[in-house]
């Protein structure tokens, strides 16, 4: 942007949110799946910022994480620095209750509508898949 070529910086910015939610999708699918193997009932990811958990929900994650050391950094507004850092939590236990179908996409209850990830319509229902507790 400071160069003037606004549309490749959108593009260059875009791309590297893809990037991060991607990689971060992975990572969540392989711990789910290595949780599992070790017997563990795993529930959907919940992130800070999203319907089910607000941004504030970013202050409990720094006060248990060693995020100076993974070099990342909670600003005033909840919001991580580097900008495109992912956080969330996993839930899971061998006791664990699942309540709805965990293969259901969280698309279905949350609100953000414009999403460039969304795979499934609003069911209209905030919460509706709220599948731990």
């Amino acid at each position: 942007f400071n160069e003037g070529e606004a549309v490749r910086a959108f593009v260059r910015d875009a791309a590297g949110s893809a990037a991060a939610m991607s990689v971060f999708s992975l990572l969540v699918q392989r711990v789910a799946t290595e949780l599992q193997a070790g017997g563990m009932k795993v529930g959907p990811c919940v992130k800070p910022g999203t319907d089910s958990w607000s941004i504030e929900g970013q202050r409990a994650l720094f006060r248990a994480l060693p995020a100076e050391e993974m070099g990342v950094r909670l600003l005033e507004s909840s919001f991580m620095d580097p900008q495109k850092s992912q956080s969330g939590l996993i839930p899971y236990g061998r006791d664990l209750r699942i309540l709805n179908d965990p293969h259901a996409s969280p698309c279905r209850s949350c609100t953000a509508t414009r999403c460039p990830m969304r795979l499934e319509q609003f069911s209209g229902q905030a919460g509706a898949t709220d599948s731990t507790r």
